[in-house]
């Protein structure tokens, strides 16, 4: 039957399992293929990922299945306006939906494992109208760019692991960020406005690692300093209004991936940085060591190249065993740096004098 144009079998369950096989590959001709509730199994890949296999494909609907796997990066058709893969088990990122870009309308993915932060920039979606990503594991942010989608009409995003501002969307589109909010995704309860200097400043930092989940489930809300893994806090140099400051991140030995993100610099009250025992990869930015509170960086034990300049005498600096060959050059006249000849200042936190120790005497 390669001359068939629309296949609808929804609304199933007693069908006898089966998957999306090669067999389908024969209905060259296929424009709608509607299969929610009908007891599939199996992955998309034979079925979705034979690029240039359904040419005229427009309509995907496979909701309440038992899918698992991950959706092919590239799709079977350019010309694919509805898919809905809601209610199954599919997992890994949902990058693939900028290859729907030309074509896509009405996009639902809720209720699945899909994971990871969303695509950079989305507004090449032009024509979507319905997206639906709630009920998985997201992080990361909302990027701004979904407010250049000027045909949406309704937006669901709650129960993810988001952080960040709400963004702003015209009133005509219908959203759930206000139960988002509520459930704990994004900075702020009252829905609109920024975060806090140092909600956004952490939130870069945690996008430079490609916002893993480890963060993002305890990085929630707008206060770094109510319970967020590896921040510590403190009154800073006196000066924090009222308010306390971040004055230590201890990130060691999490797994993180990604490059160090230039955004440390903004923490002013930042003493210690401990990023040791991950794989981080690039180089440290030079604006970190020109931070007037910082007392001690660890890197140690990634795989960082290039150099870091050391020019002052009162910052420990541990950066041996990084894989890429990163070099602490010393450029002060009194010569190189040694942990040896490290002096807390009176002012110093419980965490720095904790981290000058703990990196002193393990190194991690």
């Amino acid at each position: 039957m390669p001359e068939l144009h629309y296949f609808s079998i929804s609304d199933n369950p007693r069908l006898e399992e089966w998957g999306l096989w090669s067999d389908l590959l024969s209905l060259t001709e296929l424009r709608v293929f509607n299969a929610s509730n009908a007891n599939i199994n199996g992955t998309l890949q034979v079925f979705l990922g034979n690029l240039g296999a359904f040419p005229a494909l427009a309509e995907v609907s496979l909701a309440r299945n038992r899918l698992t796997g991950v959706v092919p990066e590239k799709l079977v058709s350019q010309s694919i306006a509805k898919l809905d893969l809601s209610s199954n088990g599919l997992s890994g990122s949902i990058n693939f939906i900028n290859n729907l870009a030309s074509s896509i309308t009405d996009l639902r993915l809720d209720h699945n494992h899909f994971s990871g932060p969303f695509p950079a920039d989305l507004s090449g979606l032009y024509l979507l109208s319905v997206f639906s990503v709630a009920h998985n594991r997201l992080t990361g942010v909302v990027p701004p760019s979904l407010a250049r989608v000027w045909r949406l009409s309704w937006v669901s995003v709650s129960d993810n692991l988001l952080q960040g501002p709400v963004p702003e969307l015209p009133d005509s589109v219908k959203t759930d960020f206000a139960e988002a909010a509520v459930k704990g995704s994004f900075c702020r309860l009252d829905v609109h406005g920024p975060c806090d200097q140092e909600t956004s400043s952490l939130l870069s930092v945690a996008a430079a690692f490609h916002y893993p989940e480890i963060l993002d489930v305890s990085w929630r809300r707008d206060d770094p300093c109510n319970g967020w893994l590896g921040i510590h806090c403190g009154d800073g140099d006196g000066g924090g209004g009222g308010r306390n400051k971040v004055t230590g991140v201890n990130l060691s030995r999490l797994g993180l991936n990604g490059t160090i993100d230039p955004a440390f610099a903004s923490l002013l009250y930042l003493e210690a940085i401990i990023l040791a025992g991950n794989n981080l990869t690039g180089t440290v930015p030079a604006s970190i060591l020109q931070m007037p509170s910082l007392r001690v960086l660890d890197v140690s034990n990634n795989a960082l190249e290039g150099t870091v300049l050391s020019v002052r005498h009162d910052v420990l600096i541990l950066a041996d065993g990084n894989r890429g060959g990163l070099n602490v050059t010393a450029i002060a006249a009194s010569g190189s740096f040694s942990s040896s000849r490290f002096q807390l200042s009176e002012a110093t936190t419980p965490f720095l004098t904790f981290a000058t120790v703990f990196v002193a005497l393990f190194g991690y």
